[in-house]
């Protein structure tokens, strides 16, 4: 507002100064010419022109002067207002500064994200690839085959007709001695026809390799156009990101007096706190000592609240100076970057203290809680052999609920049971080899695990308890249960295939694996196979493209191509989605990514489903962090996402056995390779994850032992047994595999009836059984007992059933 009055009184004033300049100019043209024409008329009248006119004309021009004083003075008054402070000019600076450094975060952030997508995409467009390879590989087996066939048939007809040349030829042979010429002319005409059948023969051989040789070229030529588009989209990331970063490194980093002062307070006040801390332990372990002798929890939250402050105010100094970087030393600042450099060494050298200080602490407090629930454990025992009217007086009891008899031989085993699965529980929370279950083992030596029966261990059948994650309240885990929400676009395989599996009549898949990759089949098998799931890529290609055709003119992969329904609820799950909502579009997402599995839809759509579902849980779990809900289905897809990595190893090894190691040179194999320990290293990255988060969710159980932590240890164990499987040596293998049983045993011992612990179970013994140096004798036993028992209650297993005889005849090869 204030400008726009500026610009209004400028243009007032100029023309006020062109109006006095005009009257000035006037006045004075008006005086000279009344004096010429007094001297000319001798007119009275016109001799006052000369008086008062040059009289207006000064009047105006000092009018004029005047206007011109005050707008030089409304321009140095501009000129001054315009003129900044050094603290403006460094407050502007800093301002700016912040605000290139928010620029070039965002910018970063939106290339990590650009480069997580584009992974993303790789993957699928991976799938895609192995999926068009499969087909390619059918195509050209069924035309081997065609070919042999034809040839075959070509044969016969030949044969066929030599003979019933031969067979004419003897019944037209009498008449040649008489008239020799008509029979002449008549086989003359057969052969033409026998010509002409094989020539027309020869064309249609000819024109079906053709046809099938042009399929193949077209279907390579598509992927190879996706290829290089997706190399075209990496190269821009590529480029921009390389521009962030030169423009990044080109602004200078500026800390002011203020930043300075407040990193030095910080860093004192801190100091003091990490002396203050060094003399805890000696202080505390008396304390911790009373404090586990009288049972109580609030010592313990206390000292848990006196150090998580601590440890948060270390690592977000730590960050900060680490953000804020080391601007450069030249004059005055030198003592400052030195200063700097201390600090950040010193704040390092701080937060290792207070880690080796604090974790005696948390040994303690672990070792105080398994003390408790040792003790509670001999205080029920105890109170087992007590008489009746004592152990209700001490154990308080439900006023409807009957004293139970001491002398209960069952009941006194069920608690026992109990007992011990809680004890072995905790124990492999806290067990030192848990090492083994973060690391995958990077050794050099190829090992070649047992793989009798992962492929059927991976589509095991459970029942719905054992798929559901659940809270206090009624609502199921929306992954496997129906909840009534808001409808989400999803695969449309999914309508097809609810009516296949009422006509398939097989149990529901189980919540964590997805089915191996298919074995070798015929040639016939894979072209029909393919055939059929065509129409599933199709529906599932139209799902997550809006404009393929598009696309494709503009020389980009489909599945760049989103639809709007589509992307808006991405971005409703990654932004402002509900709670619940989000379980429920990631269970669903779950569910059909199964379902596609199961119809051999095309993998790469299957990536995508799978990405999708991954991005819904997260979400889910960065809301609500400590629900089991969210934690374990976050944790299923992890499980999912790591056997689809798997089915892709496998299918890569098989096409690979195909060719007979038939590579397009050194090149080619070493490309081979490479694929091979990515495919391996991601999915060893998901499976970890995944344990991870099975493990927080039991120990956020409150139920020692209970439903959740149950199927949280079986789900632990199958990811588990999927890393020993893809293992680099035998040991790392024999650690994973023990490590997954311990806690199948554990759940076995809480819940001796869960079918699921126990198929699993027998089948990481058979395959840890079949290690070098194992004691496969006792490991088969083991799994004999488990596959037994898991065969008498399901007889129509037909996996369990195969296992149970391979085990029994691995038992009599042993003992014989």
């Amino acid at each position: 507002m204030g400008e726009r009055e500026a610009s209004a009184s400028t243009v007032i004033s100029g023309w006020r100064e062109r109006a006095w300049s005009a009257v000035s100019t006037g006045a004075c043209l008006a005086s000279v010419a009344g004096a010429v024409g007094f001297f000319l008329t001798s007119e009275a009248l016109l001799l006052g022109a000369p008086v008062a006119l040059p009289l207006i004309a000064l009047v105006a021009s000092k009018q004029q002067q005047k206007l011109r004083a005050e707008a030089l003075a409304q321009h140095l008054q501009t000129v001054l207002d315009s003129t900044a402070t050094p603290a403006q000019v460094q407050t502007s600076t800093d301002w700016v500064v912040a605000q290139l450094q928010e620029i070039s975060k965002a910018s970063d952030q939106a290339s990590a994200a650009q480069m997580r997508a584009l992974h993303n995409k790789l993957g699928s467009l991976e799938g895609t690839i192995l999926s068009a390879g499969r087909s390619a590989h059918a195509a050209a087996s069924n035309v081997q085959s065609s070919t042999g066939r034809l040839a075959d048939a070509n044969s016969k007809q030949l044969h066929s007709l030599r003979g019933q040349l031969l067979r004419d030829i003897s019944e037209l042979l009498p008449e040649a001695t008489s008239d020799p010429m008509p029979l002449l002319r008549r086989l003359d005409r057969r052969l033409q026809g026998l010509e002409d059948k094989l020539a027309s023969m020869e064309a249609e051989e000819t024109g079906a390799l053709r046809n099938a040789r042009r399929d193949i070229e077209v279907a390579l030529q598509d992927a190879e156009v996706a290829l290089q588009a997706t190399v075209r989209t990496e190269t821009d990331i590529a480029a921009q990101q390389e521009l962030a970063i030169q423009a990044a490194a080109g602004r200078p980093v500026v800390l002011g007096d203020t930043q300075w002062n407040a990193l030095g307070t910080r860093l004192t006040a801190m100091g003091a706190q990490i002396k203050a801390l060094e003399q805890l332990p000696t202080q505390t372990a008396a304390q911790i000592d009373g404090l586990s002798r009288q049972g109580s929890m609030e010592g313990r939250v206390a000292l848990t609240e006196l150090l998580d402050p601590l440890v948060k105010e270390l690592k977000q100094l730590q960050g900060i100076v680490q953000s804020q970087g080391v601007p450069a030393s030249n004059g005055d600042d030198a003592a400052l970057t030195a200063e700097l450099s201390n600090s950040i060494a010193s704040l390092q050298s701080m937060s290792g203290q207070l880690q080796s200080l604090s974790q005696p602490l948390l040994d303690m407090m672990m070792r105080q809680d398994r003390l408790d629930s040792l003790r509670s454990a001999e205080a029920e025992s105890s109170s087992a052999d007590a008489p009746a009217a004592a152990a209700a007086s001490r154990t308080p009891q439900p006023d409807a609920a009957p004293v139970a008899e001491p002398q209960d031989a069952d009941l006194q085993e069920s608690e026992d049971d109990r007992q011990r699965a809680y004890e072995r529980m905790q124990a492999l929370l806290a067990s030192k080899t848990s090492s083994s279950e973060v690391g995958s083992g990077a050794s050099s030596t190829s090992a070649t695990p047992s793989r009798t029966q992962w492929d059927s261990f991976s589509v095991v059948e459970s029942n719905a308890e054992e798929d559901v994650y659940l809270d206090n309240s009624s609502y199921y885990a929306p992954g496997y249960q129906e909840a009534p929400t808001a409808p989400v676009p999803l695969p449309p395989w999914s309508d097809r295939l609810q009516e296949d599996d009422a006509a398939l009549n097989e149990p529901q898949q189980s919540s964590w694996q997805h089915p191996p990759a298919e074995p070798a089949q015929s040639s016939n098998g894979l072209l029909e196979r393919a055939e059929q799931s065509a129409p599933l890529q199709e529906d599932l290609q139209q799902f997550y493209n809006a404009e393929p055709d598009a696309a494709l003119r503009q020389g980009r992969a489909p599945w760049q191509y989103n639809s709007e329904e589509h992307r808006s609820h991405r971005e409703r799950d990654q932004g402002w989605g509900d709670y619940e909502g989000l379980l429920d579009r990631g269970g669903k997402l779950l569910r059909h990514a199964r379902r596609g599995v199961k119809a051999g839809a095309d993998l790469g759509a299957i990536d995508a489903c799978l990405q999708d579902t991954l991005e819904c849980f997260k979400a889910a779990a960065e809301i609500e962090g400590s629900d089991s809900r969210s934690l374990g289905n976050w944790g299923i897809t992890l499980l999912e996402y790591g056997q689809h990595k798997r089915s892709y190893l496998s299918m890569l090894e098989a096409d690979s056995a195909d060719q007979g190691q038939q590579s397009n040179g050194a090149d080619g194999f070493e490309a081979l390779g490479a694929s091979r320990m990515r495919l391996r290293s991601e999915a060893r990255q998901a499976l970890v994850r995944a344990g991870q988060l099975f493990k927080e969710v039991v120990l956020a159980d409150e139920e020692d032992m209970g439903p959740v932590s149950r199927r949280s240890l079986v789900h632990w164990a199958k990811a588990l047994c999927l890393r020993a499987d893809l293992a680099d040596n035998h040991q790392d293998a024999r650690q994973l595999w023990q490590s997954a049983v311990d806690k199948l045993q554990a759940v076995i011992s809480a819940d001796p009836s869960n079918a699921s612990a126990l198929r699993a179970a027998g089948l990481a013994l058979m395959d840890l059984a079949a290690l070098p140096d194992a004691p496969a004798s006792d490991l088969l036993q083991d799994a004999k007992a488990y596959l037994k028992e898991v065969s008498s209650s399901n007889p129509t297993d037909e996996v369990v059933q195969s296992a149970l005889q391979r085990c029994q005849q691995q038992l009599r090869s042993t003992v014989a």
